[in-house]
């Protein structure tokens, strides 16, 4: 394995942030830097709610999850996406300028947002042309300024540097919560808490950002967060 192979001092510290050692080499602040205690997940709790005044963002991911309380009534499900966000949704870019570039946590957490929002947006079309025919077709061939130009902003914020849904910063490893927090007024956090009892891979685990919303697509993602949760080891 290579946790067996590769030793902590054969890795520059520099580059111990888990963003392909992008973020380590600009000297952009990385929520993957504390590699002893966490491993490749983040050094400390991913945020689950944004800051009152990205509520905007906070409530359109809200609305977007295709499953609402079980049922299909959520903007996605209704192909309805694209329409609040051309019509509705606010340019936020002056409040991300706000944020300050050493702000790795709300940074990371923002891109995470901005990257569902985005990639949402673009494959709509996709999703109900499955749900018609049984063919993706084609998404979207351009993305509004007022999505576009905040992903560009914060893929350069935290180092990453391609403005698209990526696994560490978005999918996964930065888009979870922990169902029975001990303690929920802390940032800290043990690896162990998020997996508590093997038999349960993902029990204690929930997703914050999602499309559809249902068990599997939780367990898809999570899956890969229980098991990255053993990498400090």
């Amino acid at each position: 394995m290579l946790s067996k192979t590769i030793t902590l001092r054969q890795i520059p510290k520099a580059t111990r942030a888990f963003s392909w050692q992008a973020a380590g080499d600009k000297g952009v602040p990385s929520i993957f830097s504390n590699l002893e205690k966490h491993g490749f997940l983040p050094s400390s709790k991913p945020i689950a709610v944004l800051p009152s005044q990205f509520n905007p963002l906070n409530e359109l991911l809200d609305k977007m999850t295709h499953l609402q309380n079980g049922k299909p009534t959520g903007l996605l499900a209704k192909n309805e996406f694209r329409k609040v966000v051309d019509k509705d949704f606010p340019d936020l870019m002056h409040e991300i300028k706000k944020v300050d570039i050493k702000d790795a946590r709300l940074n990371a957490a923002l891109f995470r947002d901005y990257s569902f929002a985005t990639a949402t947006y673009m494959l709509e079309p996709c999703h109900h042309g499955w749900g018609a025919n049984n063919s993706y077709g084609r998404g979207m061939d351009f993305i509004p300024e007022h999505l576009a130009k905040p992903m560009v902003e914060l893929a350069k914020r935290i180092g990453y540097g391609q403005p698209i849904l990526d696994y560490a910063y978005g999918y996964s490893l930065n888009n979870w919560v922990m169902k029975n927090d001990k303690n929920p007024n802390s940032l800290e956090y043990d690896n162990d808490d998020l997996v508590p009892d093997p038999s349960k891979t993902i029990g204690n685990l929930d997703f914050v950002r999602k499309f559809y919303g249902c068990d599997n697509e939780r367990g898809f993602i999570l899956v890969h967060t229980a098991i990255v949760s053993k990498s400090h080891k």
